[in-house]
């Protein structure tokens, strides 16, 4: 790595301006602070305050807010990898994190949960939230001085440090897409599966893939709506309602992580023509996707969100550098070709 000295040397400056420019103390001209910001950027330095918190004896403290590990079909366990990863990284920082878990279904759990983590004093958060007016609430009263990164989806202003997680409503379409090219008959319809439409992430997938089904000259959808607490047998039962109504439908779009219950029934109706498109790389939607009961499966890569989010915590309360407001993650599409070879 680069020291100040080098990259004093390369900008014609001094030391000092250099320092001043790095811990953004002190008064350096634009032009000066421009070509060494130019410098730093292109030489990758990062600023040793590994040394200056070891000598201050620092420990920072990140909580993460996130539903139990075992709700949405194990769907929020797959954060957890990314997270001691990234803590195992940057385990020489001074840095602890502890993870708290609420009940997605009980307002209550997380009114209790986020006061829990808050008696931590918290010098940073990641938070998972879903749609209740607690946590927006929560989000919204959370002081200045605790910066906090949302994984998955977003609520609330936009006082948060940065989102991290997908385009939901490019998925959506991504997923239009996909069944216009696997269920082409023009004469046949195309259910649509989903759920706590009052979330963000799942009404706007709903909209891309509606979006997308209309530009491309098709309006022939059958919504179905999932009501209550979910899980695998609610989705089986949709499935079988759907196809005991409508006994042409030719896919089925599932706009969350339950494809694997529309699967384990089309299976055992005998309805292996009807296409099926899911989200999340979940234990039981990988087994359905290897036994090639799904079609397609768009893996948000929670695991990689997670760690992204550590990170941007990281660079921002330990670093002090400023980072993007919102980070995307790519649209990753599992099937049966490709799923074991794919690294989760």
């Amino acid at each position: 790595m680069a020291t100040v000295k080098e990259i004093a040397e390369r900008a014609g400056v001094s030391i000092g301006t250099v320092d001043r420019v790095v811990h953004q103390r002190g008064r350096v001209s634009k032009e000066t602070k421009l070509r060494i910001e130019a410098i730093l950027n292109e030489l990758n330095y990062q600023p040793n305050f590994f040394a200056k918190n070891l000598k201050l004896s620092k420990t920072f403290v990140f909580v993460v807010l996130m539903p139990q590990v075992h709700q949405d079909a194990k769907f929020w366990a797959l954060f957890v990898p990314g997270i001691e990863k990234a803590l195992s990284e940057l385990e020489s920082y001074n840095i602890r994190c502890d993870i708290f878990y609420y009940n997605r279904n009980d307002e209550q759990s997380f009114i209790q949960t986020a006061r829990l983590a808050m008696e931590n004093n918290p010098d940073g958060m990641i938070i998972a939230p879903v749609k209740n007016r607690s946590i927006e609430e929560f989000v919204n009263n959370l002081p200045e001085t605790i910066p906090y990164v949302f994984i998955d989806s977003k609520i609330g202003n936009e006082k948060f440090l940065s989102f991290v997680g997908q385009n939901q409503y490019q998925s959506g379409r991504l997923a239009g897409y996909l069944m216009h090219l696997i269920a082409p008959d023009l004469q046949k319809p195309v259910a649509v599966f989903s759920s706590h439409t009052a979330e963000f992430q799942i009404g706007e997938r709903v909209r891309g893939f509606v979006d997308y089904w209309a530009a491309a000259g098709r309006n022939n959808l059958n919504y179905y709506d999932v009501t209550g607490v979910e899980d695998s047998i609610l989705y089986y039962e949709l499935a079988k309602k759907c196809l005991e109504s409508c006994t042409n439908i030719q896919g089925i779009f599932v706009s969350n992580t339950y494809a694997h219950g529309v699967s384990q029934y089309l299976t055992e109706a005998g309805k292996s023509e009807v296409r099926l498109i899911g989200y999340d790389a979940v234990p039981d939607n990988i087994t359905e996707v290897q036994k090639g009961g799904i079609d397609f499966i768009i893996n948000m890569r929670p695991d990689l969100q997670a760690y992204q989010a550590f990170y941007q915590l990281y660079y921002s309360v330990v670093m002090h550098r400023s980072v993007a407001h919102e980070f995307k993650m790519p649209l990753d599409l599992l099937t049966k070709e490709n799923i074991n070879h794919y690294q989760y």
